[in-house]
């Protein structure tokens, strides 16, 4: 039985990554009787956030015999590597010329929050919270939107209804924070429980592909044929689009704890603490048919 075999160099890997980043925040706190409420703003600004996967050349060859076949028979195996006029039947190869792979983003990120600690008794303390974060240009690359994208004009030129608009910011990414602390007696002992949602839009790393399609300004796909659109996948054809009904990652985290002084100098503590991600990135491979 032969057995499929692929031949290409490792070219997913960044070997380039720049980041600039500045932070400004701003908050208010204020003590009323049992409450301690607390407001503020977080802005990040990041005007370079781009990165460089390798853009050399690539050669991807599928050869249809077993490795044993070509070590018999050194020459044949050369003869397929390249698709030679003599290569065995059900050789394909697939070359790829030097491409520019970067993408360069500039990135801003905004958060508002509020929370509150409020002393229901002596021994019992709950706090609460609630935090909004955006993003502004998360779905730019080099300047350009994923209109540019020619998978994008490509599917558009074909009337597939597969993706219909290009991704937005998430307005959406509202994340409460709940905390109870309750100390029984005489305060030696004190139990904690908490739950919140943390949001984190760099999760999703899998969007590097989409922000390389638009390093450059690609001819407009119209129609099918027109020199933007992209090759059919028997030709080698293949492009990267970002899901526009996109959620930002978050986790739930979940916490459990038991603190107990036994004096002054000694003290014994266990904690329980869950974390789930939800709505982390996927690929979907679509094969045409």
């Amino acid at each position: 039985m032969a057995t499929s075999s692929c031949q290409t160099p490792i070219t997913a890997f960044q070997v380039l990554r720049n980041l600039e980043k500045y932070q400004f925040r701003y908050d208010v706190s204020h003590s009323s009787g049992k409450h301690t409420p607390r407001f503020g703003i977080d802005f990040i600004h990041e005007p370079v956030l781009s990165g460089a996967p390798s853009g050399a050349a690539e050669n991807l060859t599928i050869f249809p015999l077993d490795p044993i076949d070509y070590l018999a028979n050194p020459a044949l195996f050369a003869e397929d590597l390249i698709c030679g006029p003599n290569a065995t039947p059900g050789t394909a190869c697939n070359d790829v010329p030097v491409s520019n792979g970067s993408f360069s983003q500039n990135v801003q990120r905004l958060g508002l929050y509020a929370r509150d600690s409020w002393r229901v008794t002596p021994n019992l303390t709950i706090n609460y919270g609630l935090r909004w974060n955006t993003t502004f240009g998360l779905f730019q690359a080099s300047g350009r939107n994923q209109l540019d994208n020619p998978a994008y004009s490509t599917l558009k030129a074909l009337q597939v209804p597969l993706v219909i608009v290009i991704p937005p910011d998430y307005r959406k990414d509202f994340a409460p924070r709940l905390g109870i602390a309750w100390s029984p007696g005489k305060g030696t002992l004190v139990i904690r429980v908490g739950v919140g949602l943390y949001g984190n839009d760099l999760a999703q790393n899998g969007w590097v592909s989409a922000f390389q399609a638009v390093n450059q300004l690609n001819p407009y796909c119209v129609q099918p044929g027109d020199p933007g659109c992209l090759r059919g996948a028997t030709d080698g054809g293949a492009g990267s689009l970002i899901d526009p009904d996109h959620h930002t990652p978050y986790a739930l985290h979940a916490s459990a704890g038991v603190q107990y002084a036994f004096n002054p100098n000694w003290t014994l503590s266990a904690d329980y603490i869950r974390e789930t991600g939800m709505h982390a990135y996927r690929a979907y491979n679509y094969v045409p048919g």
